[in-house]
């Protein structure tokens, strides 16, 4: 960078979702967001894993694909798990249950304090130059996906809260659902202040070190 920049929204490429879930961005091309249901191939032989890879060579020989692979970060939300935990504390008259429960209770929040309940979510954003062309690129995804073995599940997202959610989670921002929704300015999905240092990004409070 040559220069320091403090708003970040600069960095971002969305112009705004329109009510089908297709993200027009600011170049003027539309896209779509799927995201990609993890499959598990440690079980599987050294032939048939290869085979996979072999196979999925055929996604990039899709003609005029573009496409971006994304694998993202998310917390796990255990609101529900403490619930029910708490529910059961104030029902149950057994003293070593009850210890036993405060106990399991107490560690869900202390692993949500420490950042251990996160999962791996995966994703794929097709971008064409108009929604005709999308639409062709996203069903020729879908069809490779499908022949694939064992087969890429792919779900297209078209719900807008749920691309936020990306955005966010991609662009690393701090607002919440709520401004998003309410004001409907996906340029909110930035962190407001980017601050470069010697050896680190600095997004609003997060440091980000950069690793060459």
């Amino acid at each position: 960078m040559n220069k320091r920049i403090k708003n970040s929204c600069v960095f971002s490429n969305v112009k705004d979702i329109n009510d089908a879930g297709i993200i027009n961005l600011k170049t003027g091309e539309v896209a779509r967001l799927l995201q990609v249901k993890a499959i598990d191939l440690s079980l599987s032989s050294k032939n048939d894993r290869e085979f996979f890879f072999y196979m999925f060579k055929n996604v990039f020989q899709i003609s005029d694909l573009n496409l971006k692979c994304y694998k993202l970060d998310e917390m796990i939300n255990l609101n529900n798990n403490k619930m029910n935990l708490e529910n059961l504390i104030n029902t149950i008259d057994n003293e070593n249950s009850i210890k036993l429960l405060q106990e399991e209770k107490r560690l869900i929040e202390e692993l949500e304090q420490n950042g251990f309940t996160t999962s791996s979510i995966y994703y794929f954003v097709v971008i064409s130059k108009n929604e005709e062309q999308l639409k062709k690129k996203v069903n020729e995804l879908i069809e490779v996906s499908n022949e694939l073995e064992p087969s890429l599940n792919l779900e297209i997202i078209n719900n807008k809260l749920e691309i936020y959610k990306f955005l966010i989670n991609l662009y690393m921002g701090t607002c919440s659902l709520d401004e998003l929704l309410w004001n409907d300015l996906p340029a909110l999905i930035s962190p407001f202040n980017l601050i470069e240092k010697t050896n680190m990004l600095k997004f609003d409070d997060k440091d980000i070190q950069m690793v060459t």
